[in-house]
């Protein structure tokens, strides 16, 4: 169960390191609610992802 705790936060941590990462790297061509609506959706994309993953891992 520790390991599993362990890895789902390393999962989070990198996600909001990249998710801040992303943010800064951004253009101002698109208005800034796009964009945070954007990285918003692809954050919860990937935790989806990696929940499915961790899911399938524990069976």
């Amino acid at each position: 169960m520790k390991k599993s705790t362990s890895m789902l936060l390393g999962i989070g941590a990198g996600i909001a390191a990249g998710a801040a990462a992303g943010t800064m790297m951004l253009s101002n061509k698109d208005s800034m609610k796009a964009q945070a609506g954007r990285k918003i959706h692809q954050m919860g994309v990937a935790v989806e992802r990696a929940a499915d993953h961790a899911a399938s891992e524990l069976r």
